[in-house]
């Protein structure tokens, strides 16, 4: 594995899932990383849930 390699490994997302977290969190999916997503309302909940459905394995 080289030290770049990100598969497997695990990152947390703060936040919601709009401008520069969405694109950090699509390049990191793209990588092979689980993605954990914290939010703090049932609102935000819900859009992060929307926009990341898509990249759950």
């Amino acid at each position: 594995m080289s030290r770049n390699d990100l598969k497997g490994k695990v990152v947390l997302i703060a936040g919601n899932g709009k401008n520069l977290r969405g694109l950090l969190s699509k390049d990191f999916a793209a990588k092979g990383v689980k993605l954990t997503i914290h939010y703090n309302s049932e609102s935000s909940k819900i859009e992060s849930e929307k926009h990341y459905q898509k990249y759950r394995l």
